[in-house]
């Protein structure tokens, strides 16, 4: 409040030469002097969020104090008629606190912090969004679009409408301290998409019951921690396509929970897909994923030779998986899942054919269904450091069909049995 007051009359402080800043130190001295110079804005003294984020300049910050806001970057699902297209930092005062609601007369919302109400469609290189939360939840949609789920943070989505020459790669993008809620855990609307991105990144990122959780369609990302609650198709999505390609992107811890449901396999695998283009070298450091149908999804595009290559997840856990936790679909070159336990799933591992040099290490228990650990129908799979017991020692461990081929560096062992390696009838080659 102090802040504010004392920037009432940016034209005051200019004309004083910065005397007004005696006894401010350090990085709020060069905010002030920013205000005074007009690149500093501040949403306390405009009618709504609209007007303020207008006043800002390109390459200017927003300072957005607490409250409910309405986006004005939106309009339906598919073809949002604005859009935030110029580069400015809004930080805000907090993300609030995700409220559930009964679903019958309250319904999912944030409350408190800086709220901004709808989808934020964003069209823009070096736009950086902090301590905020976009709420496009049940709450919102059950008032505004008749119970229609809307999108929450999308980036660089197909929109009409746009004048003059657009750049073919965004970059700058940062976020960190942001919530983003939305309506629907099947429904086909995103959390938090980006595409045509390069060089961007975020610190922390929530996201709430969307269909798919994050998306990155984007290269060269330096991503922090994200958290995906509640998306039954995707919890966490890297792919790429023929009009940009999905590489070379690290985030250093995702975590997929239930959220508003109770069911094993509700939340949505974390997913490595080569659509139209190859999708090559992403990397997620850390993963932990509970009550998941699938794990983690390695998936090809064997009908048009599409490949995902050197892949990889590189520790975790994954519990209570209804059917794998780790699969891998069709062209898969060089990738690799180490340091991960996989806990109460009802299957073991599974690689493809077309599936090239694939790295396992995985320590499985509690199996409930299946009757296998490793199920191999690819080339050059290497075991390393497996662990685990199927739950018919008589059907084996580990499988290998014909055709396909594996090697065991560092021991398999099953656990509490006599023989570290057991393997099903029709095996293809073992090194």
């Amino acid at each position: 409040s102090s802040l504010l007051a004392a920037m009432a009359s940016t034209t005051a402080l200019a004309s004083s030469g910065g005397a007004a800043l005696i006894g401010w130190t350090g990085g709020i001295v060069e905010e002030f002097l920013a205000a005074a110079a007009g690149t500093v804005k501040f949403g306390a003294l405009y009618p709504t969020f609209a007007a303020a984020v207008a006043a800002t300049p390109a390459g200017g910050m927003l300072i957005q104090p607490a409250g409910d806001f309405t986006s004005p970057f939106q309009n339906g699902i598919s073809n949002p008629s604005s859009y935030l297209n110029k580069a400015i930092t809004i930080w805000g005062a907090g993300e609030g606190k995700l409220v559930k609601g009964n679903g019958v007369t309250t319904y999912d919302k944030i409350v408190g912090g800086t709220r901004i109400e709808g989808s934020f469609f964003i069209k823009a290189s070096n736009v950086k969004l902090y301590n905020l939360a976009i709420d496009s939840g049940e709450d919102y949609c059950r008032r505004v679009h008749s119970a229609t789920p809307q999108e929450g943070l999308i980036v660089n989505m197909s929109q009409s409408g746009l004048v003059g020459p657009q750049p073919n790669v965004w970059t700058g993008l940062y976020l960190d301290q942001v919530t983003i809620l939305c309506m629907g855990h099947n429904s086909n609307v995103h959390n938090f998409l980006v595409e045509n991105m390069e060089h961007w990144g975020f610190g922390r990122v929530k996201c709430y019951k969307a269909g798919t959780g994050f998306v990155s369609k984007a290269r060269t990302c330096v991503g922090g921690t994200l958290i995906c609650s509640g998306s039954q198709k995707q919890s966490a999505l890297h792919k790429s396509e023929s009009d940009f390609g999905c590489e070379h992107n690290v985030i250093t811890t995702i975590i997929c929970e239930q959220w508003g449901a109770t069911n094993d396999g509700t939340t949505g695998p974390v997913e490595f897909e080569a659509s139209t283009a190859d999708i090559d070298d992403c990397v997620i450091q850390h993963l932990i994923m509970d009550g998941v149908k699938d794990g983690i999804v390695f998936r090809g595009d064997g009908s048009n030779n599409h490949w995902v290559n050197r892949c990889k997840v590189m520790g975790g856990t994954v519990k209570r998986a209804l059917t794998n936790p780790v699969i891998v679909i069709k062209n898969t070159k060089d990738c690799e899942v180490v340091g991960l336990r996989a806990e109460a799933c009802v299957n073991g591992v599974r690689v493809d054919a077309d599936s090239d040099g694939f790295k396992i290490g995985v320590a499985q228990s509690g199996t409930t269904g299946g009757t296998y650990l490793i199920d191999n129908y690819g080339t050059n799979t290497e075991i390393v450091n497996c662990t685990g017991r199927a739950n018919s020692a008589t059907a084996g461990h580990f499988r290998a069909h014909n055709g396909s081929s594996c090697i065991v560096r560092g021991g398999y062992k099953a656990t509490g049995d006599s023989k570290p390696l057991t393997t099903l009838i029709g095996t293809g080659a073992v090194d």
